[in-house]
C-alpha cells in the first residue's frame, strides 16, 4: 500500500482525508488537526483506511472521536495504543457507538483503522487529535467515568462501546 499524507486547510483547521488512492496515511501530529470522513464513491465495496499518528518526542496524543456514524453491521473503527497493527487495542467501535470519546495514548503514537464492508456517503467520521504534554494534568471532563487499561486513559461517553 501507499504511504502518502494529504492535509487540506480549511478555516485554519487541518483535514486529513482517506481516499481510494490514499488509504494508509502517516500523520506528524506537531499541531492539532482533524481526520474527516473518507472520499470513497457511494457503494464502494470493502474499504479500509489507516491513520498512523505520531506526536513529537516527549509528548502523547489526545484523540477525540467527535462523530462516528457507520452504517454496515460489520463496519468498525479500531484504535490502537502504538504505531502499528499489533499495538494493544484500545477500542473497537461499530455502528452502535454513539456520542463522543476522548482518550490519551500512553506513548507518542496511535494507530487508527476504519473498515467498511460497503461504504455509504452517509457514513460519518470526525476525529480530532493533538499532542499533549505527558507531565501536564488536564481535566477533560468533570463528570466522566474514567477507565485505565494498558496505560491508556479513557473518558467514555459512548452509549455502546462495541458492536
Amino acid at each position: 500500500y501507499h504511504k502518502i499524507t494529504f492535509i487540506y486547510l480549511h478555516e485554519r483547521a487541518h483535514f486529513v482525508v482517506c481516499s481510494p488512492s490514499n488509504t494508509s496515511i502517516v500523520i506528524d501530529a506537531e499541531s492539532p488537526a482533524t481526520i474527516s470522513k473518507p472520499t470513497f464513491p457511494d457503494g464502494s465495496g470493502r474499504t479500509s483506511c489507516i491513520w498512523q499518528i505520531q506526536a513529537p518526542e516527549n509528548f502523547r496524543l489526545a484523540i477525540t472521536i467527535e462523530a462516528l456514524n457507520l452504517n454496515g453491521a460489520d463496519d468498525y473503527l479500531a484504535i490502537r495504543d502504538g504505531a502499528g497493527r499489533l499495538s494493544p487495542l484500545i477500542g473497537k467501535y461499530g455502528p452502535c457507538a454513539k456520542g463522543s470519546l476522548t482518550l490519551v495514548s500512553s506513548g507518542r503514537s496511535a494507530f487508527l483503522q476504519l473498515e467498511s464492508a460497503v461504504y455509504k456517503n452517509t457514513d460519518e467520521i470526525k476525529i480530532s487529535y493533538s499532542p499533549t504534554d505527558p507531565g501536564k494534568k488536564t481535566h477533560l471532563c468533570l463528570h466522566a467515568k474514567w477507565f485505565v487499561t494498558a496505560g491508556s486513559l479513557f473518558i467514555i461517553s459512548f452509549v455502546t462501546h462495541f458492536f
